[in-house]
């Protein structure tokens, strides 16, 4: 049964850099992305580290080899780790969605988890197959694991596992550099944080602390 679980970023990518829609479309990562990965694979060497699953998109694939290869640790990839699919959005600037579907782009910011933009994902199809994922590793053997994903399902992960509301879940923010770290405590989960391989600091964010759910 994991009782510590790593909630990994993937290193900066271009598109990271210049504001465009990814969704699954493939980047790569820059040297500060790589950079960032082998400070998180340090960590996490340091920290320990027993399973390793990972979105098998290019940038979070990238990172979970540098992290393997600072801990030894083997990768598994799983689909349900990928990034939320961001349809008739996909490759375009952020600004160029906003310029072209004026309309959905406001719905979508006014009910960001619940609303699904063309051809896309929302954040309940996300914890959905987030939380199928989580339920699979919670009942593994391994201890310690590190999860490489994205923004957007990270997100919605944490919120599974900590009971956030829908509300509090969207003010989470995961840099390139920062790995959310839930370990088990009575009663449910304490979150920590790690940013540019220092920490831990206490909660999800500065001054926003998890709530102790089962």
């Amino acid at each position: 049964m994991a009782d510590v679980l790593y909630f990994v970023r993937h290193g900066e990518t271009d598109w990271n850099a210049e504001r465009w829609m990814q969704g699954q479309w493939e980047s790569s990562l820059t040297e500060r992305g790589r950079a960032q990965a082998e400070a998180n694979a340090v960590l996490l060497a340091r920290l320990g580290v027993d399973r390793i699953y990972a979105s098998p998109l290019r940038r979070t694939r990238d990172t979970a080899e540098t992290i393997a290869a600072r801990t030894d640790c083997p990768v598994t990839y799983h689909d349900r780790l990928k990034e939320w699919h961001a349809g008739e959005w996909s490759g375009f600037l952020y600004q160029e969605v906003m310029e072209r579907w004026p309309d959905e782009w406001a719905a979508w910011r006014d009910d960001m988890w619940n609303y699904r933009p063309p051809g896309c994902e929302n954040f309940v199809d996300l914890e959905r197959r987030g939380g199928t994922f989580l339920s699979e590793v919670l009942a593994g053997a391994a201890q310690r694991v590190a999860i490489v994903s994205h923004g957007f399902i990270g997100r919605a992960m944490i919120k599974g596992l900590l009971g956030l509301t829908e509300a509090d879940a969207l003010t989470l923010r995961q840099g390139n550099d920062m790995i959310y770290a839930l370990t088990r405590a009575e009663g449910g989960w304490r979150a920590e944080r790690y940013v540019a391989g220092e920490g831990p600091f206490a909660g999800l964010s500065e001054g926003q602390e998890a709530p102790k759910t089962a």
